[in-house]
C-alpha cells in the first residue's frame, strides 16, 4: 500500500508552519486528526463525550499509519538532505532551494 502526498505549489503558503509538519501536511487528513485530537486533550474540561471521540480519533490515526507518520515524514526530509536540526525550524527559515 503506497499513498501519494501532494502540496499546493506556493512555496510561501507554509511559512508558519514547521518544516515536518509542512510535509505532514501532504496528508491532509492525518492533520486533521492530529489537530482535533490535540484540541481535545488540550480541554481542561474534558466530558465525556470527548472521550468517546477522542478513542473514535486514535482508531483512525492508527489505521492512518499516524503513529508513524512523524518518523516517516523525517526520514523524507533526510532523504531530500534536509537536515534534523531543521526539521521543527519554520518554514520560513528555509532558504528557496530548500522548500523546493
Amino acid at each position: 500500500n503506497e499513498r501519494m502526498s501532494v502540496l499546493q505549489q506556493n512555496q510561501n503558503k507554509f511559512d508558519n508552519e514547521t518544516v515536518l509538519r509542512t510535509v505532514m501536511l501532504g496528508f491532509k487528513k492525518l492533520v486533521d486528526i492530529m489537530d482535533e485530537k490535540d484540541a481535545l486533550y488540550a480541554n481542561p474540561d474534558f466530558s465525556e463525550e470527548d472521550g468517546i471521540r477522542a478513542g473514535e480519533l486514535e482508531g483512525e490515526f492508527a489505521e492512518l499509519g499516524g503513529y508513524d507518520a512523524e518518523y516517516q515524514a523525517g526520514q523524507l526530509l533526510n532523504a531530500l538532505e534536509i537536515p534534523e536540526e531543521l526539521h521543527y525550524s519554520l518554514m520560513a527559515d528555509l532558504d528557496a532551494k530548500q522548500k523546493v
